[in-house]
């Protein structure tokens, strides 16, 4: 997919708190497999190579899924509130503001026809009156109780916003939670800040940055030592930090080849090394700030290098040899969304995420707030920790490609006990959790393209 440019400046920025995932460090992935060979975790059929039905199935409603929003946004007063998968169910539920207009109910009634199930529920409010609110509660900086606020987002019905605040250590604290800080949220939230939006209330520790102090590794490992032409997953170096590079992009017009990764992980004119300092990737020229995506041009002195579309996956850094599957088309994620897969390039590839929340506002380790993706492990099995921000996050697609969906941003807290390695300088590492975000690619290029002059498209490099 292309994304064009398009007139308009820069997303607004505001403020939340939440921490990233730029650091150092590694665990063996929890899924990991030949690129020769089909796994369970793809959801395809063992020694045939065929998808199964439920991956058929997944794939069918991704794409339905993306066709609506699509549909919905063609015009910009929409009453869309939010989609919901339910794979079994065998399809989603669309949630909307007002009277659903003709071209969304034709597209509905010719999914319905195709065998899949859409369902369409009334919301109080769309998706933007949501986003709107949930970023002037962030710009505030109120806190609830006397705790502060961690995240604030849409609840995916479009009928409320969800919020989380700092645990509160004092003993019978938690206990006392929900009764006490609902009392106090009409006092620390006026109706003027939430617009008479109801809120769901919740304790989380705020987000952690995932971007590293540099550390050094063996230079036979290829995600440490990368070149051209590049893949995305390898480890690169930023400034004094750490992280992953995510997926390869290009503008058509001009042939110029870029790279995603997370914006926190540096600033723009910063250049952009491999693991090992051994070559330049090229420099950092834009970041938005409020996606948390940094796009990186490769190359100097005018002369672009040669990328690929293909990212590392299999083990993390600590492991010589490596693994690489093709990228696919980009797509959009939507809540109840199974099997992403994340690749940091210290973790490795782990697969078994789930989208429980769309369009989190959170603020990593005091960094710029970022409107983000949440994602859970469905077996609590950490996913990404420190030096593996900016790595691609994505789903498998049925010949085994990867369709991207973002970068790794940041991870929460989630009480977990994650003892995480750290290859690049033999020690441990922290932030490692089961509970990641990750950046939403398609609006990451569109921001992009709008803030560069230079660039008049960008679309995903594919295999």
């Amino acid at each position: 997919m292309s994304r064009n440019k398009k007139t308009g400046g820069r997303a607004a920025r505001t403020t939340a708190v939440v921490a990233s995932l730029a650091c150092a460090g590694s665990l063996m992935a929890v899924v990991y497999t030949s690129n020769a060979q089909a796994t369970p975790a793809d959801g395809t059929s063992a020694g045939a190579n065929r998808p199964s039905p439920e991956a058929l199935l997944r794939e069918e409603i991704s794409k339905a899924a993306n066709a609506l929003y699509d549909t919905a946004h063609r015009d910009p007063r929409t009453g869309y509130a939010g989609i919901v998968v339910a794979a079994q169910d065998g399809g989603y539920t669309l949630n909307w503001k007002g009277v659903v207009p003709q071209s969304v109910t034709r597209l509905i009634e010719a999914q319905r026809a195709s065998g899949l199930t859409v369902s369409v529920k009334a919301s109080r409010y769309t998706s933007r009156e949501l986003n709107d609110r949930a970023r002037a509660i962030a710009a505030s900086k109120a806190t609830i109780g006397g705790a502060a606020i961690t995240s604030v987002g849409p609840n995916g019905d479009g009928n409320s916003l969800n919020i989380t605040v700092a645990p509160r250590t004092a003993p019978g604290a938690a206990a006392s939670l929900t009764a006490e800080s609902l009392r106090s949220v009409s006092a620390h939230l006026p109706e003027s800040l939430t617009g008479g939006i109801p809120v769901h209330l919740t304790e989380r520790a705020a987000a952690v940055s995932i971007a590293s102090p540099p550390g050094r590794g063996n230079s036979a490992l290829q995600r440490n030592a990368d070149a051209p032409p590049w893949i995305g997953g390898s480890v690169i170096r930023i400034g004094n930090g750490t992280c992953t590079s995510g997926f390869n992009v290009y503008d058509p017009n001009t042939q110029k080849n870029y790279m995603l990764t997370a914006a926190h992980c540096g600033k723009v004119k910063d250049i952009v090394r491999n693991g090992e300092s051994s070559a330049t990737l090229g420099t950092l020229v834009d970041e938005e700030e409020w996606l948390d995506s940094a796009l990186v041009e490769y190359g100097a002195g005018g002369i672009t290098h040669a990328a690929l579309g293909r990212i590392y996956s299999g083990y993390g850094v600590a492991r010589a040899g490596f693994e690489w599957r093709g990228v696919a088309a980009a797509r959009r994620s939507f809540i109840g969304e199974e099997n992403i897969c994340t690749s940091g390039a210290l973790m490795g590839e782990v697969c078994g995420g789930r989208i429980v929340n769309k369009d989190v506002l959170i603020t990593p380790g005091g960094a710029p707030t970022a409107s983000v993706d949440e994602v859970w492990q469905i077996a609590k099995v950490a996913m990404a920790g420190s030096g593996d921000s900016g790595g691609p996050a994505y789903v498998r697609t049925l010949s085994g490609d990867v369709s991207p969906r973002g970068v790794l941003s940041a991870t929460a807290p989630d009480g977990g006990r994650h003892s995480c390695h750290n290859p690049l300088n033999f020690g441990t590492r922290p932030s490692c959790n089961s509970t990641v975000y990750i950046t939403k690619i398609l609006d990451s290029m569109d921001e992009h393209v709008r803030n560069l002059n230079s660039v008049n498209a960008l679309q995903i490099k594919t295999h």
